[in-house]
This record gives structure tokens, sequence and C-alpha cells, in this order.
């Protein structure tokens, strides 16, 4: 049965090159400006609250891990957000629904700021659920713009230069997080947030429309149901969505975990913390150039394979560090900086692989991040239940999940490229 699945992919994945170059052929290609702040959107409005957990933590007089709670209940509303704004925007157009994704994220920022002046933790969890799932939005229709606008080859290039500038967000917002939360309070975070998404969606006003009109379907849940059902059989998809979604766990788990590690464990200052952060996300400005530059030059899945390998050697000297207990500011960094070299590796290819293999493009694109932020949010809400040694959990947990990583590409995707070689000669 997992044979004739994969074949049935593969043949799929072919046809698909011809559709894709018919369909651009009518498509109006926007500018890669926008599309490099829209996918970006949700990594800014996650992680530049993050070096201000420990001081939300006191400000609501809570524990650490129910602060870390406000990274995994804003990535549930991004993963259940998937699920939406694909079908939203087959229906209304990528424009519309990426503004109005836009809007809930505003309005889940100024509650946030709310939360703070009636002291109550529950509604900032609210608010950031509700922000999570607005801000989704830029990313499951700017990877659905991409791959109906460009050829395959081309989708990897500006996809690459996307993941190139999302792979700075982290380390710019944890740079912003950190200076705001030390000088102005944690709350001033969120005015920024408020202020930045009103930003993008003007720059997403003036977004040309890239959905076919020939291509809209109607917002029925027998259609939308079919969708995810035909891209939920697709292989391709799911097990992109799979390493997809143990890389993007190491990144969120990194983001979580590391404003503890560098408060208690290295005595850092928010503003501090951001600096060095925003230091060792260079390695995933590095990795992002490499992998776009050598696009169309080496294999998705060998370029997976590279992205994996990189990160496992960083969690590995992570844990020899831990277990000879050599921790200070530039060791963690480092390994992080390698850790963080290897994953636009698996998130450039692994993103066109999986949605470059379905015809449906909004709906493999809905599934396959659906996979990958559930993962994600798995992973965070769970470290968040793990007290104790962070810095054993953090290195462990790099270590453990490409692992897995390693024996899903060698047991799976090796298989699914055997079957599509042997399809392609036949042919």
């Amino acid at each position: 049965m997992l044979g004739f699945i994969e074949v049935e992919n593969v043949t799929n994945r072919i046809a698909e090159q011809e559709i894709i170059k018919m369909r651009n052929a009518d498509t109006k290609s926007p500018p890669v400006i926008i599309l490099i702040a829209t996918i970006s959107l949700a990594s800014m409005n996650l992680v530049l609250c993050a070096p201000g957990l420990p001081i939300i933590a006191e400000y609501f007089n809570i524990a650490k891990s129910q602060s870390q709670q406000l990274i995994s209940v804003f990535l549930l509303g991004y993963a259940v957000s998937q699920l939406v704004f694909g079908p939203l925007s087959n229906t209304y157009g990528r424009r519309k629904s990426m503004f109005g994704g836009l809007f809930i994220g505003v309005i889940g920022c100024i509650l946030s700021v709310l939360s703070g002046f009636i002291h109550q933790f529950s509604l900032l969890l609210a608010a950031r659920f509700i922000t999570g799932f607005g801000t989704a939005a830029g990313l499951v229709i700017t990877l659905t713009i991409i791959n109906e606008s460009f050829t395959l080859t081309r989708a990897r290039v500006v996809t690459g230069f996307c993941i190139m500038f999302f792979a700075v967000s982290p380390g710019v917002a944890n740079f912003i997080g950190g200076f705001l939360t030390q000088y102005f309070g944690w709350q001033s975070c969120f005015y920024f947030l408020a202020i930045y998404n009103v930003i993008v969606a003007v720059m997403v006003l003036g977004m040309p429309e890239t959905l076919n009109k020939s291509l809209k379907t109607p917002l029925k849940l027998s259609v939308v149901a079919a969708g995810y059902y035909n891209a939920s059989k697709n292989l391709t998809v799911v097990i992109s969505g799979l390493l997809y979604g143990l890389a993007v766990s190491i990144l969120y788990g990194t983001i979580t975990l590391l404003p503890f590690i560098g408060t208690y464990n290295l005595n850092m200052s928010p503003s501090l913390f951001g600096t060095v952060f925003w230091t060792s996300s260079m390695g995933y400005l590095l990795g992002s150039i490499i992998t776009t530059a050598t696009a169309g030059k080496s294999k998705l899945t060998s370029s997976i394979l590279i992205g994996i390998i990189i990160s496992l050697i960083g969690g590995v000297s992570f844990v020899f560090m831990n277990f000879f207990n050599y921790i200070n500011i530039f060791t963690v960094f480092s390994a992080i900086f390698v850790v963080f070299v290897g994953l636009p590796f698996i998130f450039i290819n692994s993103a066109v692989y999986g949605i470059s293999s379905h015809n449906d493009k909004a709906s493999a694109s809905s599934i396959l991040n659906f996979i990958f932020m559930m993962l994600a949010f798995c992973t965070v809400y769970f470290s968040g239940k793990i007290h104790g040694n962070y810095l054993l959990t953090l290195s462990m947990g790099i270590v453990l999940l490409m692992t897995i990583s390693l024996f899903i590409y060698f047991t799976v995707v090796m298989r699914i490229e055997k079957q599509m070689t042997l399809l392609k000669d036949k042919i």
C-alpha cells in the first residue's frame, strides 16, 4: 500500500512541473520585499517578547514554566490557523485573506497591552493565541503565493531569499525585544508589534492578487475537507511537514528556553541576551545564503540531508559542553550558531519539496504548516513541563529531534526518491 501511494505521489510531482509552468503564464509575481515581510510576520510576533519572559513571570507572580505558555499558546493559534487561511485564500484571494489575518493580529497585540493594565495573565494568554492565529496567515499564504507564481527552480531561489530574511527576524526580534523590555518594560514589545503589523498590512494592500480567478473555489466544508484529505494522502507533503516540524521545534524550543538559560545560568541582562542571540542567529543567515546560492545545483533532498547533519553536529557539541561543564556565553551561543546554520537547509528545501509535489498549493501548504506547527507546539509545551536543567533539556532535545529527522530521511525520503527515479526511467 505504501509503495502504491509513493508511486502515485511521484507521478503527481512529475506532472506538476508542467502544470506550474502553464499556470504561471497568467499569474503576476508579487515583489519579493512584500513576501519577505509577510513570511517573517509570525516569527516577529512570536519572538519579540521572548527576552521578557522572566520579567513577565515576575510581573504576574507566576512560575517560569507558566510564562513559557506565551510561546506555546501562540504556536497553538499558529497551527490551527494553517487549516483556516488556506481555504479562505482559495475563496477570497491571497491578498484579502492575509490582510484579514493581520487585522486579527493587531487586535491580539492590543489585548496583550491591556492585560498588563488589568493584571490578567489569562487575558495575555488569550491575546497571544489570537495574535498567533492571525499573523500565521503570513506564512501559509506566502508559501502558497511563491509556489503558484514561480517555477520550481525559481521558487527555490525566492523561498531562499525569504527564508534568508526570515532567518534574521528571530535575532532582530530578540534584539529589539531585549532593548524594549529593559528600558521601556515588557508591554512596549506589544505596542511595537501592533505598529509593525499595521505597516505590513499596508504593504499587503499594495500586493497584486496571485490567485487565478478560474482557480477560486467555493468556501464549502466538503470542498475544504476534500482538499485537505487529498493533500494528507500525499506522502511527500506529510514527510516534508514532519522534517520541517522537527527542525522548527528546535528553533522555537531554543527561543523558549534560551532566555532562561541566559538569565539564570549565564547572568545576562535582557538587552545583552538580545544582542548575543542576534549574533548567533547569523548562523541562520549564513545557512540561508548557502542553500539559496546552491539552489538548482543540488537536489532538494540532498540539501535537506546536509542541514540535518550540520544541526546534529551543533547539538552533539552542545551536549558535550554540558557533560564537561564547559558552559559560558561563548560556548553556548557558538553551539546554537552551528545548529542554526543547518536549519535553513531543512526549512527552504522541505517546504518546496512538499508543496511543489501537490496540485492544490493552498491545501498542501496548510497541511504541511499544520503538521510542523503542531510538532512545534507539542515540543514547546512539554519542554515547559520539564523543571530543572534547561541546558540539558535544550541540548539533548536538539540531538533527539535531528536523529529522528535522519531516520525519516533514510527510511522514507530515500524510498520516495528511488520510486521517482524508477518511474522517470520508465517514462
